[in-house]
Protein backbone atom coordinates (compact mmCIF):
# COMPACT_ATOMS: atom_id res chain seq x y z
CA UNK A 1 0.00 0.00 0.00
CA UNK A 2 1.64 3.63 -0.84
CA UNK A 3 1.53 6.44 1.14
CA UNK A 4 0.46 9.51 1.16
CA UNK A 5 4.61 10.57 0.57
CA UNK A 6 4.76 7.68 -1.71
CA UNK A 7 2.01 8.86 -3.95
CA UNK A 8 3.27 12.68 -3.60
CA UNK A 9 7.17 11.32 -4.41
CA UNK A 10 5.73 9.30 -7.28
CA UNK A 11 4.13 12.38 -8.86
CA UNK A 12 6.37 14.66 -8.34
CA UNK A 13 8.79 12.25 -10.39
CA UNK A 14 6.52 11.70 -13.06
CA UNK A 15 6.19 15.53 -13.83
CA UNK A 16 9.81 16.39 -13.78
CA UNK A 17 9.87 13.90 -16.59
CA UNK A 18 7.27 15.32 -17.98
CA UNK A 19 8.95 18.71 -17.59
CA UNK A 20 12.36 17.34 -19.11
CA UNK A 21 11.02 15.51 -22.27
CA UNK A 22 8.57 18.87 -22.58
CA UNK A 23 12.27 20.77 -22.92
CA UNK A 24 14.15 17.69 -24.99
CA UNK A 25 11.29 18.34 -27.57
CA UNK A 26 11.56 22.10 -27.94
CA UNK A 27 15.31 21.85 -28.12
CA UNK A 28 15.30 18.84 -30.72
CA UNK A 29 12.99 21.39 -32.69
CA UNK A 30 15.96 24.31 -32.22
CA UNK A 31 18.51 22.29 -33.25
CA UNK A 32 16.55 21.26 -36.43
CA UNK A 33 16.22 25.04 -37.28
CA UNK A 34 19.44 25.72 -36.76
CA UNK A 35 20.64 22.63 -38.92
CA UNK A 36 18.50 23.92 -41.70
CA UNK A 37 19.94 27.27 -41.54
CA UNK A 38 23.79 26.23 -40.94
CA UNK A 39 23.12 23.69 -43.92
CA UNK A 40 22.37 26.85 -46.38
CA UNK A 41 25.65 28.64 -45.38
CA UNK A 42 28.22 25.69 -44.99
CA UNK A 43 29.48 22.68 -46.63
CA UNK A 44 29.12 18.78 -45.56
CA UNK A 45 32.00 18.20 -44.66
CA UNK A 46 32.20 21.47 -42.41
CA UNK A 47 28.87 20.27 -40.56
CA UNK A 48 30.27 17.31 -40.06
CA UNK A 49 33.23 18.27 -38.26
CA UNK A 50 31.09 20.98 -36.59
CA UNK A 51 28.37 18.03 -35.03
CA UNK A 52 31.81 15.80 -34.18
CA UNK A 53 33.11 18.50 -31.66
CA UNK A 54 29.88 19.51 -30.05
CA UNK A 55 29.12 15.33 -29.67
CA UNK A 56 32.58 15.12 -28.08
CA UNK A 57 32.08 17.98 -25.84
CA UNK A 58 28.56 17.00 -24.32
CA UNK A 59 30.46 13.56 -24.17
CA UNK A 60 32.95 15.03 -22.10
CA UNK A 61 30.72 16.65 -19.75
CA UNK A 62 28.56 14.07 -19.20
CA UNK A 63 30.82 11.09 -19.09
CA UNK A 64 31.51 10.86 -16.05
CA UNK A 65 28.50 11.33 -14.24
CA UNK A 66 26.91 8.61 -16.13
CA UNK A 67 29.37 6.04 -15.62
CA UNK A 68 29.09 7.27 -11.75
CA UNK A 69 25.56 6.46 -11.51
CA UNK A 70 25.51 3.20 -13.28
CA UNK A 71 28.87 1.66 -11.56
CA UNK A 72 27.22 -0.63 -8.56
CA UNK A 73 29.77 -2.56 -6.32
CA UNK A 74 28.67 -4.39 -3.14
CA UNK A 75 31.45 -4.00 0.08
CA UNK A 76 31.87 -5.40 3.26
CA UNK A 77 33.25 -2.52 6.37
CA UNK A 78 33.94 -1.66 9.65
CA UNK A 79 31.92 2.01 10.55
CA UNK A 80 34.25 3.74 12.46
CA UNK A 81 32.80 7.33 11.84
CA UNK A 82 30.40 9.45 10.29
CA UNK A 83 29.33 12.95 10.22
CA UNK A 84 26.92 15.17 8.53
CA UNK A 85 27.68 17.52 6.05
CA UNK A 86 25.52 20.74 6.77
CA UNK A 87 25.00 21.95 3.33
CA UNK A 88 21.54 24.28 2.48
CA UNK A 89 21.59 23.36 -1.10
CA UNK A 90 21.15 19.21 -0.14
CA UNK A 91 19.14 17.64 2.83
CA UNK A 92 20.17 14.20 4.46
CA UNK A 93 24.09 14.28 3.42
CA UNK A 94 26.53 11.93 5.62
CA UNK A 95 29.94 10.75 5.28
CA UNK A 96 30.34 7.80 6.46
CA UNK A 97 34.08 6.55 7.82
CA UNK A 98 34.93 2.97 7.77
CA UNK A 99 38.06 0.46 7.32
CA UNK A 100 37.34 0.59 3.31
CA UNK A 101 37.62 4.70 2.62
CA UNK A 102 34.83 7.19 3.36
CA UNK A 103 31.97 6.82 1.78
CA UNK A 104 28.64 8.90 0.82
CA UNK A 105 25.09 8.57 2.31
CA UNK A 106 22.48 10.36 0.61
CA UNK A 107 19.42 10.24 -0.87
CA UNK A 108 19.40 9.45 -4.71
CA UNK A 109 16.46 9.89 -6.97
CA UNK A 110 18.17 7.72 -10.35
CA UNK A 111 17.99 4.62 -7.20
CA UNK A 112 15.04 6.03 -5.91
CA UNK A 113 16.85 5.68 -2.42
CA UNK A 114 15.38 8.26 0.37
CA UNK A 115 16.28 6.72 3.27
CA UNK A 116 19.76 8.64 4.34
CA UNK A 117 18.72 10.07 7.58
CA UNK A 118 17.01 6.74 8.73
CA UNK A 119 20.73 4.06 7.22
CA UNK A 120 22.12 6.65 9.23
CA UNK A 121 20.67 6.41 12.29
CA UNK A 122 20.83 2.21 12.36
CA UNK A 123 24.96 2.61 11.43
CA UNK A 124 26.41 1.32 14.81
CA UNK A 125 30.37 2.32 15.63
CA UNK A 126 32.75 -0.79 15.28
CA UNK A 127 29.79 -2.83 13.47
CA UNK A 128 30.64 -4.41 10.02
CA UNK A 129 28.04 -4.08 7.28
CA UNK A 130 27.69 -5.38 3.84
CA UNK A 131 26.79 -2.49 1.71
CA UNK A 132 25.80 -2.00 -1.79
CA UNK A 133 27.31 0.95 -3.14
CA UNK A 134 27.17 3.32 -6.67
CA UNK A 135 29.59 5.21 -7.98
CA UNK A 136 33.81 5.01 -7.73
CA UNK A 137 35.76 7.08 -5.80
CA UNK A 138 37.69 9.80 -8.20
CA UNK A 139 39.50 12.70 -6.90
CA UNK A 140 39.77 14.47 -9.70
CA UNK A 141 35.77 14.77 -10.17
CA UNK A 142 35.12 15.23 -6.06
CA UNK A 143 33.39 11.96 -6.23
CA UNK A 144 32.59 9.70 -3.52
CA UNK A 145 30.82 6.03 -3.65
CA UNK A 146 27.40 6.82 -2.37
CA UNK A 147 25.95 4.00 -0.23
CA UNK A 148 22.50 2.48 -1.48
CA UNK A 149 21.39 0.08 1.15
CA UNK A 150 23.54 -2.01 4.12
CA UNK A 151 22.65 -5.40 5.90
CA UNK A 152 24.80 -5.74 9.15
CA UNK A 153 26.85 -8.62 8.95
CA UNK A 154 26.41 -10.75 12.26
CA UNK A 155 30.32 -11.90 13.14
Amino acid sequence: MESKSDSTFLKILKLKFKGVSVLANLLLSKIRFIDSQFAKRVSQRTRRITYAVIAAIILYSFAPSLIWNISRSQVTFVMEGRDRIADASVEDRYEIYTSEGIFLNQNSLLRLKRNSSTLQGRLKFGATYQCKVQGYHSVWFKKIRNIISCNEVSS
